[in-house]
């Protein structure tokens, strides 16, 4: 933070350094006054108070106009910082004081969240046992659509439906490398790695995600590592893809991280390749619901790396 803010011989309050970020959006005392519901003047006095506090000139005024000074744009950075982190402690207070009591509703597509979520809310429900947790399954194109609407608050997906959404906060979780996964009985079963090239002779099962993101980032994963697979068939149920993995009908693309949950009659695996599967978690970024930053906080305690991956974006 600025050094100026903690300086011993300044005193301000949080709902001063509102005021005075209200004032900046608006570049109008009186606007930012009657937002408040206090007089003008009063308005004036409170900035000019921080600005002797300050010892820094916040605003350019005359008779027109109202314009940030260079210092003022640079107090306003950090106090939108300040304000946003004690409205948040605010509210986890608030919680804990009332016994942390609320409802989370979280959506989840298929069987690599599964991996994810139970460490989660586990850790989620011990720490706050009286929030309400509910869980819902369905494909990535209606779990968006009800995170949009706020029917759920938080979806663990693939992060690639989100690209280029500047109203939803992505945060990636884990990356696992794609494998080829087999029948024990096929014909490549023995093979410890194997290059994409020699699979584009293959009958190929994927499963079908319903949404068009996902599986342009796998084409698009095909393309670059010489793959030109053979799909025969893109089941929407996880089950009914290892029924026709382990029936011979097919190959199949799975993730690393899957293997200790999966068949034993099922062999995975290694490819040449760059291909993965990323899985995030992602929320609305002006949801008012407060136990998602409480969530937040498990995920980052969970996850530390997770802290410098918002908003990540894929190619």
């Amino acid at each position: 933070m600025m050094d100026f803010l903690v300086h011993e011989e300044i005193i301000m309050n949080i709902q001063h350094l509102k005021y005075f970020i209200s004032v900046a959006e608006h570049l109008n005392f009186t606007k930012a006054a009657e937002d408040h519901h206090i007089a003008q003047p009063s308005m004036s006095q409170i900035i000019a108070s921080l600005e002797k506090q300050l010892n820094a000139k916040l605003f350019i005024r005359n008779n027109r106009t109202v314009a940030l000074t260079p210092a003022g744009k640079v107090f306003y950075e950090e106090a939108k910082v300040i304000t946003a982190k004690f409205d948040e402690a605010v509210k986890k207070a608030q919680l804990v004081t009332s016994g942390v009591e609320g409802t989370l509703r979280i959506g989840y597509w298929g069987p690599y969240e599964q991996i994810l979520i139970p460490k989660l809310l586990g850790r989620f429900h011990r720490t706050y046992p009286k929030i309400e947790l509910t869980i819902t399954q369905d494909n990535n194109k209606a779990l968006i659509e009800r995170l949009e609407k706020e029917v759920i608050d938080v979806v663990f997906s693939s992060p690639y439906p989100f690209q280029g959404r500047e109203d939803i906060s992505c945060t990636l979780l884990d990356t696992s490398a794609q494998c080829v996964v087999v029948d024990k009985n096929h014909a490549l079963a023995q093979e410890k790695k194997i290059s994409p090239k020699r699979l584009n002779q293959e009958k190929l099962v994927l499963l079908d995600m319903q949404d068009p993101q996902d599986y342009i980032k796998l084409l698009k994963d095909f393309e670059r590592n010489g793959f030109e697979p053979n799909i025969v068939s893109r089941p929407v149920l996880y089950n009914n893809l290892i029924m026709m993995v382990e029936s011979g009908i097919g190959i199949t693309l799975l993730p690393r991280c899957l293997e200790p949950y999966t068949s034993p009659e099922l062999c995975f695996i290694d490819l040449e390749s760059d291909m993965t599967i990323d899985f995030c978690v992602s929320w609305l970024k002006n949801s008012q619901n407060p136990c998602i930053p409480l969530l937040q906080d498990i995920i980052f305690k969970e996850y530390p790396s997770a802290i410098n991956q918002q908003n990540h974006k894929t190619s």
